[in-house]
C-alpha cells in the first residue's frame, strides 16, 4: 500500500498482545477466518481500552456476516467494512478514511496491521 507500512500477521493466539505491542494506527481485520475467530478478535478490541481507539477496515467474502456487523454495530465500534472481492482503491479510500478520522497525533506514515488467516 503506498504510503503505508503494512504488517501482515497470521490469526495465533498471542495476536491480541501483538496488536496491542504494534499499536497500530489501523487494522484490516477479515472476518471470515477461523471458528469466529475475527468476530472474536474484533469484539475484544472493542472492548478493550488500549485498543478501542485503533480504527479497524473489516473484510469478508460472507455477506451475512457483513449485515450481522451492521446489525450489531454498536458491539463493534462501527468498523468500516468492504466485501472481497475488493478494488485496491476502495481498500484504500476506506483505509483513508477511517484514518482521517484519528490523524491528529500519527506518524507520517501510519502502521497498518493486516490480521489473516
Amino acid at each position: 500500500m503506498a504510503g503505508y507500512r503494512v504488517t501482515a500477521t497470521p490469526f495465533a493466539p498471542a495476536l491480541f498482545a501483538r496488536i496491542v505491542a504494534l499499536r497500530p494506527d489501523l487494522l484490516v481485520l477479515d472476518l471470515a477466518v477461523g471458528e469466529r475467530a475475527g468476530w472474536a478478535l474484533l469484539t475484544r478490541l472493542h472492548a478493550e481500552a488500549v485498543t478501542r481507539a485503533i480504527p479497524v477496515v473489516v473484510v469478508s467474502t460472507q455477506r451475512d456476516y457483513l449485515v450481522q456487523l451492521w446489525d450489531d454495530v454498536a458491539c463493534y465500534g462501527s468498523p468500516a467494512v468492504l466485501e472481497m472481492p475488493f478494488d485496491l482503491d476502495d481498500l484504500l479510500a476506506r483505509v483513508s478514511a477511517a484514518l482521517a478520522v484519528t490523524q491528529d497525533d500519527r506518524p507520517s506514515a501510519p502502521e497498518l496491521e493486516v490480521a489473516h488467516g
